[in-house]
């Protein structure tokens, strides 16, 4: 049956990217030198890596890159406060294309996934997830055409594929979460630093926007009542 030669990597940032290649020759070279010297003690673990490493060495090779759930919980889709506007804007625009249905994200989020995807209009994809043979195949990327590895990744690129797929139930998805964090719980610290991280980042640029929206609130009304300002 013909397979595609792929990694998800966790960057520096605690987000993931796909990398997926024509051949396996290539993956092997990229993991073995610019992916591997730069691994945590975990799988779970991020890699010392920006993402902009990640996208700028996986270009070194015919490659295409994916940022899968781009929106979900936390960080670990694109979309999030650790990026900066402007930086997440570069990254979207280098990237091949982005997940647009993911199964054990949720519904809401999918959507805005869609919607991105269609605002990009980039390559798109749809992915299981699967960390369980109950997961494998509840989304599929869809391609017309030749049975073969690089067929598929040149329809992506060229956006001739569909996305065909579900979400999987909420019980299946904490199961399967759960069953994720006993396998790794060496990662616990890690994972746990990352979280306090991103939640104080949360924290401090809400704040901001509050106040922002409580100052200008108090002017708009100082102004209504003070014709002389």
């Amino acid at each position: 049956m013909p397979s595609i030669p792929g990694i998800e990597i966790t960057s520096r940032e605690g987000t993931h990217i796909l990398v997926y290649f024509y051949e396996r020759r290539h993956l092997k070279k990229f993991y073995t030198k610019y992916i591997q010297p730069f691994l945590g003690q975990d799988v779970m673990s991020s890699t010392k890596l920006s993402m902009e490493e990640i996208i700028n060495s996986a270009r070194l090779f015919p490659s295409v890159t994916i940022f899968p759930h781009p929106y979900c919980v936390a960080y670990t889709g694109i979309c999030n406060l650790n990026f900066e506007p402007s930086r997440l804007e570069r990254l979207l625009e280098v990237v091949d294309g982005v997940e647009v249905i993911n199964a054990g994200n949720i519904h809401r989020w999918n959507l805005r996934c869609a919607l991105l995807g269609l605002y990009l209009k980039k390559s798109i994809t749809g992915g299981s997830d699967g960390h369980s043979l109950y997961h494998m195949g509840r989304v599929v990327t869809i391609a017309e055409g030749e049975k073969s590895g690089p067929a598929m990744l040149d329809a992506v690129k060229n956006g001739r594929v569909r996305v065909v797929g579900k979400e999987i139930n909420l019980l299946r998805k904490v199961a399967s979460s759960t069953a994720k964090l006993n396998v790794h719980a060496a990662a616990y610290p890690g994972l746990l630093g990352k979280n306090i991280r991103y939640s104080y980042r949360v924290i401090r640029i809400k704040s901001v926007l509050i106040r922002q929206q409580l100052q200008l609130r108090y002017y708009r009304r100082r102004n209504r009542f003070n014709p002389f300002i």
